[in-house]
């Protein structure tokens, strides 16, 4: 009999499968909603954190969180989809020392505008990039985005080929980076190897298989514990009721806050010392057969 969980399940995603795919091999398991967090590409490997039935829930709410990615590029190839998953578009005998690699590296850290892949879940006109470019139509442009990218370093390099380390902010992409980087240097490369080695609260050395994850998370384990708020019983009413509550600590404005009761998480953006409730949700069972 399949369960019924309202949990968190920290995967290690399968390479050449989908994330959409991880979500499919669960429900042969559990019979809950799911949902996860930050769409990883078919060859990459790593942290995919999953929420299942009420976890689904706060989603929404941790779309700000921090990750980490370790990837090899290969330079001298371009592919249309930055990766090896696509079709070969450019070639090029450049080669560059680890010293010319590094000299480019600072103009990708800090807040950079960065232009997603033409193969990516960005709409175009409420369709996916990937979709039209699967289909043929290349003929549109997607909008640059303002993007942080906290670290980012070589770990080792072969000449033919380089692998980085990179810690980034949300909406950053591995493959756009590697585009940007080559075309700086006036070359060509693209993604071999890809693995998430976190996100969040959620590390790599406790990822589990999809087919075999036996250790669950509470609801709570990816909010951050430096926005939790304590309120009285009043106040606590008050926000499970709708209504805002005046809140005399200084917080930051337009953030979002939470608190917990013994049945209910407590969503809320602080604004002008007002406590404005977003979401409540309730705390159920882990299990329910």
């Amino acid at each position: 009999m399949k369960m019924n969980v309202n949990a968190w399940i920290n995967l290690n995603k399968i390479p050449d499968h989908s994330s959409y795919d991880m979500v499919r091999i669960l429900k042969r398991r559990f019979n809950s909603k799911m949902g996860y967090l930050g769409t990883l590409d078919p060859i990459a490997t790593g942290v995919l954190p999953v929420g299942l039935g009420t976890a689904t829930k706060l989603i929404y709410y941790c779309d700000n969180m921090d990750k980490s990615y370790t990837f090899t590029i290969q330079w001298g190839i371009d592919y249309d989809s930055i990766d090896r998953t696509g079709n070969i578009i450019g070639t090029c005998q450049k080669r560059f020392s680890i010293l010319e690699i590094d000299a480019v590296i600072p103009k990708f850290i800090g807040y950079i505008e960065q232009v997603p892949p033409r193969f990516s879940a960005v709409k175009i006109n409420g369709v996916r990039a990937y979709s039209l470019m699967r289909k043929g139509i290349t003929d549109f442009d997607i909008k640059g985005r303002m993007v942080n990218v906290y670290d980012l370093r070589i770990l080792s390099h072969t000449g033919e080929k380089t692998t980085f380390f990179m810690h980034c902010g949300k909406g950053v992409y591995v493959r756009s980076i590697i585009r940007d980087i080559a075309n700086n240097l006036g070359g060509l490369a693209h993604v071999v190897e890809l693995r998430r080695d976190h996100v969040g609260p959620f590390l790599l050395e406790n990822a589990e298989d999809p087919n075999s994850s036996t250790r669950f998370y509470p609801l709570d384990y990816i909010l951050d514990k430096n926005f939790q708020l304590n309120m009285s019983r009043d106040d606590a009413l008050n926000i499970l009721q709708g209504k805002t509550v005046n809140y005399s600590e200084s917080l930051e404005d337009g953030k979002t806050y939470y608190a917990k009761s013994r049945e209910f998480l407590m969503m809320m953006r602080y604004e002008q010392d007002m406590l404005i409730p977003k979401k409540n949700v309730r705390i159920e069972p882990e299990f329910i057969l």
